[in-house]
């Protein structure tokens, strides 16, 4: 099962050179402390889920992890309350048919964002995986599927990775190479 991601941060600089680190897992509010200007964020958001599988065929492609990045922003004021949001993960999928997992849900802190992973392709549909900040992963059963697109958000440096696809011997192969 995908997990939720989150935002750890911001490392709060005073003018008295005092820094304070603050963890949110859930979304909510954030209140920086009197002198805050500038923070550094990790922002992570939800995975992605696999694909289900029939009871007749047992291949599926996992989901993707979600984007991760690190954002220094230098626009904050202190005292001041800001709204984060933690992405949940995507869930995955199961029963009496072939389905693709659900993509994972974006998380944002400060104006900045990170997106969520990409869900697993279908195992015999042929139905590709989902991009992502990683992509999801391709089933077998059809070398029409392909695997989902990293970085969907578009950031440089890169959130994420592509997925991985299926080797045809009945491996798979790594998306990050």
């Amino acid at each position: 099962m995908a997990g939720n991601g989150g935002v750890i941060g911001p490392v709060n600089v005073t003018s008295k050179g005092k820094n304070t680190i603050t963890s949110k897992t859930s979304s909510g509010d954030i209140t920086t402390q009197p002198g805050t200007r500038v923070a550094q964020t990790l922002i992570v958001a939800g995975g992605g889920g696999g694909a289900g599988v029939s009871p007749s065929n047992n291949t599926a492609g996992g989901g993707g992890a979600g984007g991760y990045r690190c954002v220094e922003v230098n626009t904050l004021s202190g005292n001041t309350t800001y709204s984060i949001v933690v992405g949940a993960g995507g869930a995955s999928r199961s029963g009496p048919t072939d389905a693709d997992g659900n993509s994972g849900s974006t998380s944002s802190a400060f104006c900045q964002s990170s997106t969520g992973g990409g869900g697993g392709g279908r195992s015999t549909s042929g139905q590709s995986a989902q991009p992502g900040g990683s992509g999801g992963g391709t089933g077998g059963g059809s070398s029409s599927a392909s695997a989902g697109s990293g970085n969907a958000g578009s950031f440089d440096p890169p959130e994420g990775n592509p997925g991985g696809t299926l080797d045809t011997s009945g491996g798979a192969t790594d998306g990050a190479s």
